[in-house]
């Protein structure tokens, strides 16, 4: 019959026909107002068109599968590092017991490059925060290994592997046949052969075991801190040398000569029990000015004679007695005038002076660390030479500073028992005025 031949030739055809193949089989029929032709037309173009869909998705779930199976795989390689890296430091550990202790002193090392380990004061202490950085280390590597139950280890193929069978089953899911053929849907829906869904908590732990997301916790990072940790400004006041470091620091810093031998034996005869830096510098700089007290003292009374009658002069005043010695301009003048005429100061001591004035005054952070800049570029020595002139000025005869010191500081029963005694302790101090000043750095 002709209808038999219409529905041979329009069932016969592929699923991928078109359209226009499947129309022009049904006219060429000549039964145009037949309903049975009509309906087989209808269902085939529906299920080639359903099918053309289902393959679609399914290219498109293949390819977002793939995405996502690139980006999860940097994850995994960074955890795989950081797992491999734990492991490589076990072993390291399990072979040499010293493995932590020695990467503490390499720390310490690199924080500290040019930490001072003559006294036997600075000696303790690097060796106290090496001992508590190494047991902070041993500690936090326990916890890793602890925390991520790794009990042996596994080779890159191990631990990729959940990974790799993760998304090949998932490109197996997503291209069942069943996801590109209706005729395999509809099989498995008539024989009741049905996959049970998993819920979307258990697609989620799936995830997580195929990406190995138990050991993220191995990229975050190292926190050592508190007390274990290693400091890395360090005042050289902390440390204090004994009678004998002390002597020997004077020896190699200033050579064997006249001066330091008379700097070890003001040490020597000092009741005091331990030194800072500042206190030897203080020792130092006194011993200078004793040498040659006399000399220098005579030089500063008389430029200081010399400033007077010149800024009696410049300011129309009658006579001497009528200068404010409390003047804080006269008195910055009057230094500045005497460092230059005897040579105990120079533009350099007076930039240094105009520095830490201004180091004292400002708050601003930023600018802070641009005078300490500043600073760090003067010449060698012209910090202590500032130091210095400032005592030393202050502590020779004929101003009303030192008439003042004299009956307010040093005699018989007050603060100083000697004018050395008092420069000693005036320079050690000025020293830790300088360092206060520049440590609150940002």
């Amino acid at each position: 019959m002709a209808d038999d031949k219409d529905y041979t030739s329009l069932l016969g055809r592929s699923s991928g026909s078109s359209w226009g193949d499947i129309a022009g089989a049904y006219l060429s029929g000549g039964k145009k107002k037949d309903s049975r032709a009509r309906n087989v037309l209808l269902a085939t173009l529906f299920f080639n068109a359903k099918e053309a869909d289902m393959k679609s998705k399914v290219m498109k779930n293949l390819e977002e599968n793939q995405r996502q199976k690139t980006f999860d795989n940097a994850k995994v390689t960074n955890r795989w590092n950081a797992y491999n890296s734990l492991m490589d430091e076990d072993e390291s550990f399990k072979k040499d017991p010293n493995y932590f202790k020695l990467k503490a002193e390499t720390e310490f090392s690199r924080l500290n490059p040019s930490f001072d380990l003559s006294t036997q004061s600075s000696r303790d202490a690097r060796n106290q925060e090496i001992s508590e950085y190494e047991q902070a280390l041993k500690n936090l590597h326990m916890e890793k290994l602890k925390t991520g139950n790794v009990d042996k280890r596994l080779s890159k193929e191990e631990f990729f592997k959940p990974f790799e069978d993760y998304y090949i089953s998932e490109s197996r899911k997503i291209a069942a046949p069943e996801n590109v053929s209706l005729v395999h849907k509809g099989f498995n829906f008539l024989t009741g052969n049905k996959k049970e869904k998993l819920t979307e908590k258990q697609i989620q732990e799936r995830k997580k075991t195929a990406t190995r997301s138990s050991f993220e916790y191995l990229l975050n990072p190292d926190e050592i801190k508190d007390k274990a940790s290693i400091e890395l400004y360090r005042d050289p006041n902390e440390f204090t040398y004994s009678k004998d470091e002390a002597a020997s620091y004077i020896i190699q810093t200033y050579g064997d000569n006249t001066l330091s031998s008379n700097i070890v034996n003001e040490i020597q005869k000092d009741t005091s029990e331990g030194f800072t830096i500042n206190d030897l510098k203080g020792k130092v700089l006194t011993t200078k000015i004793n040498e040659n007290e006399i000399t220098l003292r005579n030089e500063i009374k008389k430029y200081q004679t010399e400033f007077n009658i010149k800024y009696v002069r410049d300011n129309n005043l009658e006579n001497i007695t009528k200068i404010n010695q409390k003047d804080e301009n006269y008195l910055k003048e009057r230094q500045a005038y005497v460092d230059l005429k005897s040579g105990l100061g120079d533009e350099e001591v007076n930039k240094a002076r105009l520095l830490i004035q201004q180091l004292k005054q400002t708050e601003d952070p930023n600018l802070k660390s641009v005078i300490n800049k500043k600073i760090d570029d003067l010449s060698v020595g012209t910090l202590d030479r500032m130091i210095l002139n400032n005592v030393i000025q202050l502590t020779t005869p004929g101003t009303l500073q030192y008439e003042e010191l004299m009956q307010l500081q040093i005699g018989e029963g007050k603060n100083y028992p000697n004018m050395n005694a008092y420069i000693t302790a005036a320079i050690s101090q000025s020293y830790d005025n300088l360092e206060s000043a520049r440590a609150a750095r940002p």
